[in-house]
């Protein structure tokens, strides 16, 4: 016999195979069609495996930080727009910012968890008091304004758009703090109703939560107002009064306001209450990356 056979001698000489070794035949054949198209389809199954792999995160260096993109104004010709620009640059902007900011935080607007029914439960009526505030301190927006009161002390401002067809812009606030227990007096730096500004900081309850916000809602809308500006799109600023409590009576009673009148999904867009830019820990929160 020859050492290499031809295929066709091969078979001619080979026994009769059991049905097992056919059945083994065929499943050779199988795996190698399938082996086959897994090598032929690596690319795709890489490709896919990639997307559900998770992206490594980059180790983190002390220098490495998210840098600011540069802000984005759009093209203007408007001389007083211009003014405006310039004068919230200035020292004395500033320093008025500052006494606004700080008048508000004077006001103890505490909502408590036990309050009553709005006109029955006298601790409401510190509401009255802060809505005054604001009434003497922007009296533009009081005046040039659609203004209502909802529910006794929501706030809400209507600066009508000149487009009627654009949804408004909503931007949002609330009026109320967290209570201050008389037995935590003595722990904090300044009174916590002082409004105390210590050449950094405005110290007080609601000096960042959220009076903060409300007050340069109502700044940006004043000056616009003095500058002479018109929106094409409506501006609306709702301020509740019982946030820390829920809103079961400010935002409640004022979005039922705004529903009706604009209809689910009505608005652009709403700004609210949200985390702020700081760094804690050495840990730059407005990127998520260590500096």
């Amino acid at each position: 016999m020859e050492k290499f056979l031809p295929l066709t001698s091969i078979e001619q000489q080979a026994p009769p195979q059991p049905a097992r070794k056919s059945y083994a035949r065929r499943l050779a054949s199988s795996l190698f069609i399938v082996g086959l198209t897994l090598y032929c389809t690596r690319p795709l199954i890489h490709d896919a495996a990639s997307r559900l792999r998770p992206t490594p995160t980059p180790a983190f260096h002390k220098n490495h930080r998210c840098d600011q993109v540069v802000p984005l104004f759009p093209p203007s010709d408007d001389v007083n727009l211009d003014r405006m620009w310039d004068y919230i640059h200035t020292e004395a902007f500033r320093n008025a910012s500052i006494i606004r900011h700080s008048g508000a935080v004077r006001i103890p607007t505490q909502s408590y968890d036990d309050l009553g029914e709005i006109g029955e439960d006298r601790r409401w009526d510190v509401m009255f008091e802060f809505a005054e505030y604001l009434e003497a301190t922007f009296p533009r927006m009081h005046n040039d304004l659609r203004f209502e009161k909802v529910n006794t002390h929501g706030l809400l401002y209507t600066w009508e758009g000149s487009d009627e067809k654009l949804k408004p812009l909503v931007l949002m606030s609330h009026q109320d703090v967290v209570p201050v227990p008389d037995s935590t007096v003595d722990a904090w730096t300044h009174p916590p109703f002082s409004g105390f500004y210590d050449g950094r900081f405005i110290w007080g309850r609601g000096s960042s939560d959220c009076k903060n916000q409300l007050i340069a809602v109502m700044e940006t809308i004043e000056l616009l107002l003095d500058s002479g500006w018109k929106p094409q799109r409506s501006i609306v600023m709702s301020f509740g009064f019982d946030e820390e409590i829920s809103g079961r009576h400010g935002a409640a009673s004022l979005s039922k306001v705004l529903i009706d009148r604009y209809g689910e999904n009505g608005v652009a867009a709403i700004v609210d209450e949200g985390a702020g830019f700081s760094t804690s820990w050495y840990h730059d929160l407005s990127c998520g990356s260590f500096v």
